[in-house]
């Protein structure tokens, strides 16, 4: 936006809460209007601005851009320009898969009970698993889950929180064609928010998911494979298949400690 409209454009975020309740503020952006190095006065582009209206940290502060008609050159110049903002007041600007996190429901006569094939995910999209008991205690899962994180995001690991959910959410509803109404996914409950957590390091190559049922690791690959050189790659492959190395030793040896008998 330019300089004379950011008194009256300004974002509401809340940078002085106390609280972890986090909502989803929105701006729409015209290029025509935008400082940017593209920008037109007849440009009729534009994108949807969303982002966390409460700053808290420790927390991931989260911004999404989604756009229908708007020219890549308009984006790729936005967040060049963001990128640099973030380096400049020491933050960094680090890509998420939104696609692979939260995926589309796939159509709904092949959901089954495992909520990892109900989705349409990025196929040859490996994701080493680890599986928790099914009848396993309560109280017992619960000390499970607190010991796995606190060794999670202590050295030499140190991941981070992205995401979180107390409850299943954001439930998908099968559409079925009128002249095919057997086709249905009959008792199946799919939800597009997993209760649990997500975690990632702090260049954001690995992301870890913790479910009730399991953990899963797999890699970034927005932030692994989309460097601009072929050394830049290998460094990231080589980053992340050590982090994950180093990710599994430890959460066996948790594992490994919780099973002994007290």
């Amino acid at each position: 936006m330019s300089k004379e409209d950011f008194g009256k454009e300004a974002l509401d975020i809340d940078t002085n809460s106390v609280h972890f309740t986090v909502g989803r503020g929105e701006k729409q952006v015209n290029v025509r209007t935008a400082e940017l190095e593209t920008s037109f006065k007849q440009s009729r582009d534009w994108f949807g601005f969303f982002y966390d209206d409460v700053f808290c940290p420790p927390k991931f502060y989260h911004l999404v851009v989604e756009w229908i008609a708007c020219s890549s050159i308009h984006i790729t110049s936005f967040f060049a320009k963001l990128e640099k903002l973030a380096a400049e007041h020491n933050f960094r600007l680090l890509r998420l898969p939104i696609s692979v996190l939260f995926p589309q429901p796939a159509p709904a006569w092949i959901w089954s009970e495992d909520q990892e094939t109900n989705f349409d995910r990025l196929p040859f999209y490996p994701r080493p698993k680890i599986s928790f008991p099914k009848d396993q205690d309560t109280s017992k899962a619960k000390q499970l889950y607190a010991k796995l994180l606190e060794a999670w995001v202590q050295p030499p690991l140190s991941l981070h929180f992205i995401f979180s959910c107390p409850i299943q959410d954001f439930k998908a509803y099968p559409i079925v064609a009128e002249e095919d109404p057997e086709r249905t996914a009959a008792n199946r409950e799919v939800y597009q928010r997993l209760k649990g957590w997500v975690l990632c390091d702090s260049d954001c190559l690995a992301l870890v998911t913790l479910r009730e049922e399991g953990i899963m690791f797999f890699e970034n690959h927005v932030q692994v494979f989309e460097a601009r050189t072929e050394e830049r790659v290998q460094s990231n492959l080589k980053k992340a298949n050590q982090l994950r190395s180093k990710f599994f030793e430890i959460t066996k040896e948790v594992l490994k400690i919780l099973e002994q008998p007290t």
